[in-house]
């Protein structure tokens, strides 16, 4: 196995080569390295999984109340890079990256949706009911949580509807920039 070593990457994160043996479980992985991100004070948002540059490439999305600058991304990468060789769930070369979630970030949780009330968002339905009411994908203004049901107001018409997180196949935060 080998250890850790630094290497440019074409990214907004940190990345780091490492080498590994067995198959990755990608909701086991990120069941393992959820609660040891939160106990640095930081939230692990996605884990993807992909190819670059002919290897496997994992890349966490990861948020901090204060934000997420380069030195964090560096930091998170090592320190997850000793927790991936100790689980080793990957059996071939990968490429670890590290990267805030960005201006147009994902939105997974209740409490996500809770936080970004007032932001404009683009939601992608998953259920067919809310598909044929409003469309597969719609621009929306978040109004936050009621009942455990996310709540959004609709720009074109300004009537607010509320679905399950279960009816959400997708959404971001959409950005706005001043004119």
């Amino acid at each position: 196995m080998s250890g850790h070593t630094r290497g440019p990457w074409r990214s907004r994160g940190r990345s780091t080569p490492a080498r590994s043996r067995s198959p990755i479980r990608t909701q086991e992985l990120f069941a393992f390295l959820a609660p040891r991100l939160a106990a640095l004070g930081y939230e692990l948002i996605e884990l993807r999984e992909g190819r670059a540059e002919g290897r496997r490439l994992i890349e966490l999305l990861v948020d901090h109340p204060d934000g997420v600058g380069a030195y964090d991304c560096q930091r998170l990468a090592k320190h997850v890079g000793v927790l991936m060789d100790k689980m080793d769930p990957v059996e071939e070369q990968y490429m670890l990256q590290v990267s805030s979630p960005g201006v147009d970030r994902p939105l997974k949780t209740v409490e996500h949706f809770e936080r970004f009330a007032g932001h404009l968002a683009v939601v992608k339905f998953a259920s067919e009911a809310e598909c044929s009411q409003h469309g597969r994908r719609v621009k929306v203004r978040l109004a936050g949580v009621r009942d455990g049901r996310v709540a959004m107001v609709l720009p074109d018409t300004g009537r607010e509807i509320e679905v399950s997180l279960t009816d959400i196949d997708r959404a971001r935060l959409e950005p706005e920039w001043d004119d």
